[in-house]
């Protein structure tokens, strides 16, 4: 329907402070991650041995010292967005059998989060946690870890951190171009309330109950009778 011009607050700014930190390192430790990981078989044919020994270990540095900060990052993403996030069921099935909206023409209402969102965001914190604590074994190898062990961490690690890192492809396409203003909206913690009822129409409505926004109806009574008056 266009934007309506009347703006609501989707996100607080410690929600986007833990967003942009833990986006900004997630995609610094895939990039140094899948250097670390297919540099061998990439860089050296195009750079030569030489030039991959220098950005290898650049990468393993910067690996090695940001994990950790990712761990902390995380720990705050979750606990800042598990309000909406957790399942209900019904509503999330239903959301899922018509693929939000994509089959068939009716609407599908949704919460603070779909159900795809909500996907992400499970997948991305259960999946994140392996990676951190596979990568913890690996950073800090004072624990009388055997070859073994490590081994078997270093493939846990490489293993979950591929499967994230390819889901994460899915979340950015529809944070960018894939749904009209989510960037715009994670970027400065406001949406349009035309948005808000076109994509998240049950905690719009649930925000309006609630005397957050006020009701156009009610707004429009009340502006002819001051008129009139």
């Amino acid at each position: 329907a266009g934007r309506s011009g009347n703006k609501i607050q989707r996100f607080t700014l410690n929600q986007r402070v833990a967003h942009w930190t833990a986006a900004i390192l997630f995609v610094v430790l895939a990039v140094t991650g899948m250097l670390l990981l297919f540099g061998r078989g990439v860089v050296i044919p195009l750079l030569g041995a030489e030039a991959f020994s220098y950005i290898a270990n650049a990468a393993k540095v910067i690996h090695d010292y940001l994990g950790p900060a990712f761990a902390i990052s995380l720990l705050f993403l979750f606990f800042l967005f598990i309000k909406g996030n957790q399942p209900s069921p019904k509503q999330d099935l239903n959301w899922f059998i018509h693929a939000g909206g994509l089959l068939g023409d009716k609407h599908i209402p949704a919460g603070r989060y779909n159900a795809g969102e909500k996907g992400w965001f499970w997948f991305a914190c259960l999946v994140g946690t392996v990676v951190v604590v596979s990568g913890l074994v690996l950073d800090f190898p004072i624990f009388d870890q055997t070859r073994e062990t490590m081994e078997f961490y270093h493939m846990i690690h490489s293993i979950a951190a591929v499967c994230i890192i390819g889901a994460s492809f899915g979340h950015i396409y529809m944070g960018t171009v894939g749904v009209e203003a989510t960037f715009e909206i994670m970027k400065t913690g406001y949406c349009d309330e035309n948005w808000a009822k076109e994509h998240h129409s049950l905690w719009y409505q649930e925000k309006r109950d609630n005397g957050e926004i006020p009701d156009p109806d009610s707004a429009s009574t009340a502006e002819n009778t001051a008129s009139s008056t």
